[in-house]
């Protein structure tokens, strides 16, 4: 149907409004002598390296390529390499994800599960196990003798989440607000936790049982406080540069991990042996990112509304740029729906 087809041209057209940011056009990838695999720094690189390792050097197997890992300190190095094409494939969380998917010629090819095969995590607010404050409110009240485990800025749960629920909606900036600020990975702050170097931090459901596995003897030294609502799984990204024969090779390999062949046993316990453990990866794409987006962008609508050296004309200018975006992105998000139901109602 024409209609249809319209809906289907309006998606794409809105989908490459929604990723306006990207910096120039990929550089095709037609050739891959050795496959880059990007980690990002959740935890100590020695962790990462014995939990991805396996996973590695399986994927060298069933891609019949050597494969190798790369590193960086944090989240912005991972996306960086992407953006240069020393990257092809990379673990990311929601945020980062996204970042580089504007930033960095990415594009989200498969999901992360748990494993049970479930999806979904949330962020969270943890402080010792005797620390004397049971909620935000108590936290904020004293926030100028507190010290505060913030996250990487590229982090979903870490970073972007407590900002939207915690801190943009009071107007709280936590550099200013709290005694001292640090940023530092998932597992770093359990650690600060823990051994009372700082009186608060963000973590991640995830995490915590990683930590429990890992640091036994410090996990009933730790206490949630708050929790937030339940985030989108990590998603998996390549270089969007890779040839269609690569895509469809790489897609292929993830998606039967675990799942198919005389190995299917084996991948399944290097999944497992992955951080809190991993269960089979699900096909995925560019809207997984939807609900980050949309985080993202009410947080910045908080942040300009609440800037307290912002002139009145200067918060309008920069508000109608953020209200154009949430626009754009209801108006793909209500498309995609439509789209969607069409498809149902062809197929059933």
């Amino acid at each position: 149907m024409v209609v249809d087809r319209l809906a289907k041209n309006l998606i794409i057209g809105l989908s490459l409004l929604l990723v306006s940011s990207l910096a120039g056009r990929a550089e095709k990838i037609e050739e891959v002598e050795e496959l880059s695999f990007g980690i990002i720094a959740t935890e100590s690189r020695s962790n990462l390296k014995k939990w991805f390792d396996p996973l590695l050097r399986q994927l060298e197997k069933n891609l019949n390529i050597p494969t190798k890992s790369f590193f960086a300190q944090d989240y912005a190095g991972i996306i960086e390499a992407m953006r240069f094409g020393k990257v092809h494939v990379a673990w990311f969380g929601n945020k980062s994800g996204m970042e580089a998917v504007d930033r960095a010629h990415g594009e989200v090819f498969a999901e992360v599960t748990d494993a049970d095969g479930t999806s979904g995590y949330h962020s969270v607010i943890i402080v010792p196990k005797d620390s004397p404050y049971q909620t935000i409110e108590e936290i904020i009240r004293d926030g100028k003798e507190l010290t505060f485990g913030n996250g990487d800025p590229n982090s979903t749960s870490g970073y972007l989440v407590p900002s939207y629920y915690l801190w943009s909606p009071r107007g709280i900036d936590p550099k200013k607000h709290f005694k001292r600020t640090r940023n530092a990975n998932h597992a770093m702050n359990c650690i600060s936790v823990a051994t009372q170097q700082v009186d608060f931090a963000t973590n991640n459901d995830e995490s915590l049982r990683l930590f429990s596995q890992n640091h036994p003897d410090k996990t009933d030294k730790i206490r949630i406080i708050w929790k937030s609502p339940i985030l989108p799984s990590d998603p998996m990204v390549w270089h969007k540069g890779l040839s269609k024969e690569w895509k469809a090779k790489i897609k292929g390999v993830f998606l039967a991990f675990g799942r198919y062949g005389l190995e299917a046993e084996k991948e399944m316990e290097i999944l497992r042996e992955i951080g809190p453990g991993w269960g089979p990866f699900m096909d995925s794409n560019n809207d997984q990112l939807i609900t980050v987006r949309g985080l993202q962008l009410a947080k910045e609508q908080i942040t300009i509304e609440n800037h307290p050296r912002m002139s009145e004309a200067q918060k309008a200018e920069k508000l109608r740029a953020v209200l154009k975006r949430q626009e754009d992105l209801k108006s793909y998000i209500a498309l995609k729906n439509y789209w969607n139901s069409v498809k149902f109602k062809t197929s059933k």
